[in-house]
């Protein structure tokens, strides 16, 4: 085969490979796109969809694990629900879960606690008397401390480090423990010696 006709051949396959290359480019714009990100590994689009949180909002469509504990009887919630209260009867401060919403989508992978909201003690004594509480409790001898002392839990002495002790302290609508181990736990987390009388341990 002479020279020129070799640089023929070789001139076709070049061009050759040039025409499949555009045409592949081509098919490839003609095919439908996604945007980055709209598609998982599974397929699913997963184009992030922003929360807005009203008082209306259904909230066991994130909170599945709060969403459970208001079926299950061993919660306090779930006593609650069955009387007719709903998220909202006690988590009332609006701003607060305005905010900790701001960002939330429904892709949020896990719903965190509340931790930047509260329920107020007001929110408890709306329904809860305060004094039948207080006679409820007058007698219970749950929290005894390693000296014998007996405190109700309910008429705790009246100082500063008590003051930041509210129902939801003791009362954890959310959690499998009864009020009695959350009080127990409460008290431990400051009187760490089991003791309840006042400078024991701190002068």
């Amino acid at each position: 085969m002479s020279q020129a006709m070799k640089r023929g051949v070789a001139l076709a396959a070049v061009v050759a490979s040039m025409l499949c290359v555009v045409g592949l480019l081509c098919l490839s714009g003609c095919a439908p796109q996604s945007a980055a990100g709209d598609q998982d590994k599974g397929g699913k689009d997963d184009a992030a969809v922003q929360v807005a949180w009203s008082s209306d909002s259904d909230c066991t469509s994130c909170h599945a694990m709060e969403a459970s504990s208001m079926t299950d009887a061993s919660y306090l919630c779930a006593t609650h629900e069955q009387q007719g209260s709903t998220c909202t009867t006690c988590h009332i401060d609006d701003a607060a879960l305005s905010d900790v919403h701001e960002n939330a989508t429904d892709l949020t992978k896990t719903a965190k606690k509340l931790k930047k909201t509260e329920v107020a003690e007001s929110v408890c004594l709306s329904c809860h008397d305060n004094g039948e509480i207080k006679a409820a409790t007058a007698d219970l001898a749950l929290l005894t401390d390693d000296n014998g002392k007996t405190v109700d839990p309910h008429d705790l002495p009246t100082n500063a480090e008590h003051e930041v002790i509210e129902c939801a302290s003791c009362h954890a609508m959310h959690s499998a423990e009864g009020a009695d181990e959350q009080a127990t736990a409460k008290c431990l987390s400051c009187h760490h010696q089991n003791v309840y009388e006042c400078h024991t341990c701190h002068s």
